[in-house]
Order: structure tokens, then sequence, then C-alpha cells
């Protein structure tokens, strides 16, 4: 991985209609990694494997198994998962924050406090039930080696 992108290479493990598999050659490093919400990430199957979206195009057809390839995910969906990850949740918080001790003072900062963390906590169940989308939505670029 460098600063600017997310980089990984691997070999085609499988190519179906919708996605490519790819067996990454040196293990993920997810817990680190700004994209790991969106990223498709680990496969239930085998610990490092990464499933892409099969690109549309001229190349769609030249990815077969055992092909080794360079993945790479630019800046771009580092700051869209940011934003889904860290931004968006702040924002939750402050604004039931704010919300809530303008309208409700009564309730108190024990409760206020429940009350954001639990919004936050259905913001994180929505994004869990939908990351299979967002995972889509990274834009990886697939080559050869």
């Amino acid at each position: 991985m460098h600063s600017d992108h997310v980089e990984h290479i691997g070999v085609v493990k499988e190519v179906s209609f919708n996605t490519i598999s790819i067996a990454v050659e040196e293990p993920c490093q997810c817990e680190g990694c700004s994209i790991a919400i969106v990223c498709m990430g680990k496969s239930d199957k085998e610990a490092d494997v990464i499933n892409i979206p099969r690109p549309r195009g001229a190349e769609r057809d030249s990815f077969h198994t055992g092909d080794r390839v360079r993945l790479e995910a630019a800046s771009g969906s580092k700051i869209k998962a940011s934003f889904w990850a860290f931004i968006l949740p702040t924002v939750i918080l402050l604004a039931c924050v704010l919300l809530l001790q303008s309208y409700a003072p009564r309730l108190g900062a024990l409760l206020t406090a429940v009350a954001a963390a639990g919004a936050v906590a259905v913001y994180e169940l929505i994004l869990y039930l939908f990351r299979k989308d967002l995972a889509m939505s990274v834009t990886w670029q697939i080559r050869h080696c």
C-alpha cells in the first residue's frame, strides 16, 4: 500500500459474470486500511481473496484464472471511504447531541449521549447491511503484471 492509493498484487482465482476474485500474494493489512469499510475485502471462504466488480469494456474478457494482476484503488476511493466511515458518523453524532440538547434539554447529558450513540449504532448497522453495495462502489483498476 502507498499513501496515495491502495495496491495489491495477486493471481486471478475465479472469474464470474459480475466479479473477479483475486488471491492476494502478500497478507492484506485491512485493519489499517482507509478503504476497508467499503472494500469488498476478505472473502468468507479464504483470508486473502479480494472480490472486485468485473471491468466493463474491451478488457472484460482479458482476465482468466491464473493470471497475475495488480489491483489499485485510487485516492478518490479513500476519500469516499473516509466519508462513510468517519465523517458521516461524526455528523450524525453531533447532530443528535445538538438537536436533543436544543429540543429535549430535560433528557440530561447521559441520556443524550446514549441516544446519540444509538443513532450512530443504527447508522453502522445500515452501513454493515449495505457493505456489498458500498464495496462495489470502490473503483478498482486491474492490470496484468
